[in-house]
């Protein structure tokens, strides 16, 4: 056991003294290869001569050889010369210092034990057996090999591992340089420029270029460094010597940027050359010129383009035939076409003409390859690209209707048409399908389709106006024809496109909602001009404020010319106003009349009172705005309140014509209210017949609907009645309204227990009994005829009544007028020659102050009577006005005694007096007239010659645009299509006016041939089919109104010249005139009036009127 023990001493030993001699050998390597690294590196750089190498290779081995001796000697010799070193006491005695229970214990122990093995008696055998003996006890739980030192070893070696791989890595970065280096250290003795001087390295020697190509010689050298080589070209039997570019790892390089020419090359180094090497210079085969001609598909009509020299690029509508064509710079065996797409097409060759052909179908790019007769094939070929231009898609809107629309009586819808494509257009068509009116989810597959003709195929733009006649579609009120407008462009390649517009809506409004409409039309109007009128006040009141202030004032301030200029603001507001709802009139009348909503003498009075309503901003009020605003701009307090002044007097007469225009509108409706329920009736009426007249016919499957109409034939009839109750309810409020005739019409719809009666033919509908439907049916008509003759009593009363009020108030104008023209004559003669001093002037200028009192007072009654009827015409009322203003302008000069201009104005009263009376006296002839039987002669051919004016002017335009050609503009299409409503225009209004008057003559069938002429022409213009045809038939019906109305003329004439059997005539004087002028005037209009009906012709009336008008004009001097 002892001895184990001690043998793990001598092997701890061991591996400690090796462990130190690894450490101390690896720190001399690191240290020997660090300098041996860094002394290459040194001579690898600076070219040193030997005595210099060899100063620095001799510290470097002394160096080396003292860390020998310090570091690596001893623990050599321990390891190898002394094998007892150290002691294993000493051992023993440092591993008791690393554990505190041992101490020297184990160090004693090995002491004691080795001095017996020595033969010394110091001890006593038992003692020394039993140290031994504890030795295995000591060492118990001990591990000797944690003692060793590792980490000096460890630490040199990594440090070695480092060096060794900072050499190899600069070794393999640097190879020629380090090997340069280390022969410098090796043989710092040795000339090593005369054994390196013929060793480069060329790239790319010897070699075969493209002509035109970049070269680059690249040379080095193996075994020497050296700081710059040259290059020598020879060419043309020139040598050129040319320095060469040093780079990266002491390469150095030549760049020929376009090698044209053979030649040779050398690489130079001071004395030492290189071989001799040739760059050939050949040609590769390549595209030289490059033709291409592109053919575009037949439908975009568009001319072979051929594209400029060496332009391979290709841009084209799908399906365009490109013609390739191009010239090699050689002959060549092979060539092809390589697309991307990794289709190849060969080329035709001949000799150096290469060509194909192929279509354009998608976007890639291709290539040409050429391959010559030796194998050589074309390199870095142009990549050429192939793309497409979009056919866009067309495009088409609706001009006309913009939106939504109602259709009107002749279920004519006018479209307006316009659409393009970029390459031309090849269909028009119309989608449409009949709905419920509410219905918003639309079933695309039940859409009905209507081609249009496009005149010229293949146009890229058109305009197409188009008259649809919807007479014949089976639309209702209470249905809507959903439409759309679509257009497909000529693609024959890959398919037309098409595009379409939105969806729109044309629906046949029910009579009902029409007249709702303008109900609710003319109840705006009336609010608007109400709240109108009630400003205008209010604007009048200031002006009075303002001017009575300026009278006061001597300057004009800022403040004042501040509130001017507000009201002249806010009047211009108010004249916005009045066009706004003057232009919402025009529309509601045009909707009237285009629905025929109106009888004649309705709408009559509905355009005399846009005429009216026009003529209330008149430019005498314009003018004076501006003058105010003139005299703003002068500060002139004086000429302001002049103009002021005049602005008073015009915004005054702006007000009655206003409250005029208010008043009759509001008469108006009530007029049109009575012609709504009349039209209601007779819609009724018509309905019921219908629905009697196909429920006789109807098998039991219809039954259904036939109940719905009738269901719906109640609702009106509700609504009828509503309408009744407001007419009467509103009649009630004013005075002089026939209330009692629209009750009576009311009632007479209660007697006939009408809800019941239709309810029962519904119920005879349902049941299919036929004679409870005949009874039903003639019991509703009968009901709804007695109403309706009610109704129409009640508006024959209404507007006699109104007529007879106003006849009555021009009788009392037109004798007041006559006294006031008689006193004024007097008094104009009696202030004649009066000198300016006499005493007599006061009393003149009192009895002319009378007189314009007077006068203001008939103005003031006529203006009343003017608010209820039409017949008080605006000439009228400025006739008036002047003999007004010249009766104040009269009364001013008398105050001034300026006799002269009171004269003059004197007469110019008389002249405004006489103009109001024969005013007036036209007037109550036009009214008596409206009040005979029927139309008057001369009403009839002035009717004629307005229609044959118009339709002289419609030739004229027909004629014009039947010179444009086949292609119409937009502006031509439009104005073919106004032409052809004119024309239908003219030709209704024929028809009502021979309707109107049918008894004057037997003439009248041939207008009936003149519409049905009309109305070819009103076609062939609405289908844009103008053509000789068309100008011979609309000069053929010009001539034949014109002959018509020459007819009537000669028949008027023979008829009044006719001889009668049995009749005298005895010739009779005037018989004596009264002495007051009013009644000799009277009594004259009376006798002209007896001399017209017994029937004189025409050129004796005129000799008769002129005898009257001479007598007249005799007792005037009188």
């Amino acid at each position: 056991m002892q001895y184990e023990e001690l043998k793990k001493f001598s092997v701890f030993r061991q591996a400690e003294k090796k462990l130190r001699l690894r450490a101390a050998l690896a720190r001399w390597a690191t240290q020997a290869l660090l300098l041996l690294l860094a002394l290459i590196l040194l001579h690898s750089l600076i070219a040193l001569p030997p005595a210099g190498r060899y100063f620095l290779l001799a510290p470097t081995l002394l160096f080396l050889l003292y860390s020998w001796l310090k570091h690596v000697q001893r623990p050599l010799a321990d390891r190898f010369l002394h094998p007892n070193h150290p002691s294993l006491n000493s051992i023993a005695l440092r591993i008791g210092r690393d554990y505190p229970e041992l101490q020297d214990r184990l160090a004693n122990a090995l002491q004691i034990s080795a001095r017996a093995e020595e033969g010394e008696e110091s001890a006593s055998p038992e003692l020394v057996n039993a140290v031994r003996a504890g030795i295995p006890s000591l060492l118990d739980g001990i591990d000797l090999s944690r003692h060793l030192d590792r980490v000096p070893a460890r630490r040199w070696l990594l440090r070695l591992a480092a060096a060794a791989a900072l050499f190899i890595l600069v070794w393999l970065l640097f190879p020629k340089t380090l090997m340069i280096g280390l022969e410098r250290t090796i043989y710092p003795r040795r000339d090593l420029s005369r054994q390196l001087a013929l060793e480069f390295r060329v790239q790319p020697g010897d070699g075969t270029i493209v002509r035109g190509g970049p070269v680059t010689i690249r040379a080095w050298t193996e075994t020497l460094l050296v700081e710059d080589l040259q290059i020598a070209i020879e060419r043309f039997g020139r040598r050129e010597l040319l320095p060469m570019t040093r780079g990266r790892n002491d390469t150095f390089s030549y760049v020929i940027p376009a090698l044209r020419d053979s030649l040779y090359y050398q690489i130079l180094y001071q004395k030492s050359a290189s071989n001799k090497y040739l760059l050939r210079v050949v040609d590769l085969p390549m595209i030289r010129s490059l033709r291409l001609r592109l053919q575009p598909p037949s439908y975009s009509g568009g001319e072979p383009i051929l594209l400029e020299e060496n332009i391979g690029d290709v841009s084209a509508l799908k399906g365009t035939r490109i013609e390739w064509n191009a010239e090699a710079n050689k002959p060549v065996a092979e060539a092809s076409l390589c697309f991307r797409s990794g289709r190849s097409q060969p080329l035709n060759i001949t000799g150096r003409h290469l060509s194909t052909n192929f279509i354009l179908r998608a976007e890639e790019s291709y290539y040409a390859e050429l391959k010559d007769g030796k194998g050589l094939a074309s390199e870095n070929p142009i990549i050429y690209h192939l793309r497409l231009l979009a056919d866009q898609y067309p495009f088409v809107r609706l001009l006309a209707p913009s939106g939504d629309v109602d259709l009107r009586e002749d279920m004519r819808l006018a479209l307006l048409i316009q659409a393009q494509d970029d390459y031309g257009l090849s269909g028009l068509t119309i989608g449409y399908q009949v709905v419920e009116e509410n219905r918003t989810e639309i079933d695309s597959s039940r859409f009905n389709r209507i081609e249009l003709p496009l005149g010229r195929p293949g146009q890229a733009i058109i305009n197409v106006a188009y008259t649809w006649d919807l007479s014949a579609s089976p639309l209702l009120p209470d249905q809507a024809l959903v439409y759309y407008v679509e257009v497909r462009d000529n693609d024959t390649v890959s398919g037309p496109k098409a595009a379409r517009t939105d969806l729109f809506r044309a629906r046949f409004p029910s009579l009902y909602e029409l007249y709702e409409e303008v109900n609710q039309a003319q109840d705006e109007a009336i609010s608007g001009l109400e709240e109108n009128y009630e400003q205008g006040l209010e604007l009048k009141k200031k002006l009075d404020e303002l001017a009575l202030q300026l009278k006061r004032a001597d300057e004009l301030s800022w403040q004042k010319k501040q509130e001017v200029g507000d009201l002249l603001k806010q009047k211009e507001e108010l004249k916005q106003e009045l066009e706004e709802i003057a232009e919402h009139l025009d529309e509601m009348v045009e909707k009237m009349e285009e629905n025929q909503l109106l009888s004649p003498e309705t709408l009559n009075k509905y355009q005399e009172l846009q005429e009216l309503y026009r003529d209330i901003m008149t430019p005498e009020l314009q003018k004076s705005m501006e003058k105010v605003a003139e005299a703003m701009q002068k500060i002139d307090p004086s000429q302001l309140q002049k103009a002021l002044e005049e602005f008073k007097l015009t915004e005054e007469a702006l007000n009655k014509s206003l409250d005029r225009t208010l008043s009759l509108l509001k008469r108006l409706r009530m007029e049109q209210q009575l012609d709504q329920a009349i039209r209601m009736t007779e819609d009724l009426q018509k309905r019921e017949q219908e629905l009697a007249e196909k429920a006789m016919q109807n098998q039991e499957s219809g039954r259904e609907k036939l109940g719905q109409e009738q269901e719906g034939l109640q609702q009106d009839l509700q609504k009828m009645e509503e309408a009744m109750d407001a007419l009467q309810k509103e009649m009630g409020s004013q005075p002089g309204m026939p209330e009692e005739q629209v009750a009576a019409a009311r009632d007479e719809l209660a007697k006939a227990g009408m809800r019941e009666q239709m309810e029962a033919m519904q119920g005879a509908i349902a049941q299919g009994n036929t004679g409870r439907m005949q009874e039903s049916s003639e019991r509703i008509q009968a009901g709804l005829e007695k109403s309706r003759q009610q109704l129409q009593q009640a508006k024959d009363a209404l507007t006699g009544a109104m007529m007879e009020r106003a006849m009555r108030a021009l009788q009392r104008g037109t004798q007041s007028l006559l006294t006031l023209s008689q006193m004024q004559e007097e008094l104009l003669r009696n202030s004649s020659g009066m000198p300016q001093t006499s005493a007599r002037v006061p009393e003149t200028a009192e009895r002319q102050q009378q007189l314009s009192s007077s006068l203001e007072r008939v103005i003031n009654d006529l203006y009343a009577a003017s608010k209820e009827s039409f017949g008080i015409s605006p000439r009228i009322g400025r006739a008036l006005g002047q003999a007004q203003q010249s009766m104040q302008q009269a009364l001013q000069g008398l105050e001034n005694r300026d006799l002269g201009q009171a004269g003059q104005q004197q007469g110019q009263a008389m002249a405004g007096l006489n103009e109001a009376v024969l005013q007036m006296d036209a007037a109550m002839q036009s009214m008596a007239q409206g009040q005979g039987a029927g139309m008057s002669m001369s009403e009839f051919m002035q009717q004629m010659q307005q229609l044959a004016d118009g339709q002289e002017g419609v030739n004229a335009q027909t004629l014009s645009l039947s010179g444009a050609g086949e292609a119409l503009s937009l502006a031509q299409q439009a104005a073919m299509s106004r032409l052809a409503q004119q024309q239908g225009g003219i030709r209704k209004s024929m028809q009502q006016l021979a309707s109107e008057a049918s008894g004057l003559s037997d003439l009248l069938g041939d207008l009936e041939h003149i519409g049905d002429e009309m109305e070819k022409v009103e076609k062939e213009l609405a289908g844009q089919r103008v053509n000789r045809s068309t100008i011979a038939r609309q000069n053929r019906i010009l001539s034949r109104m014109l002959d018509y109305q020459r007819s009537m003329r000669e028949r008027e004439q023979s008829q009044q010249r006719k001889a009668e059997t049995g009749k005298e005539y005895h010739p009779s004087s005037p018989s004596e005139l009264p002495g007051e002028l009013g009644q000799r005037r009277d009594r004259l209009q009376q006798d002209l009036l007896r001399a017209k009906e017994e029937g004189y012709s025409r050129d004796y009336l005129e000799l008769i009127r002129h005898y009257f008008e001479s007598l007249g004009q005799r007792e005037e001097k009188r």
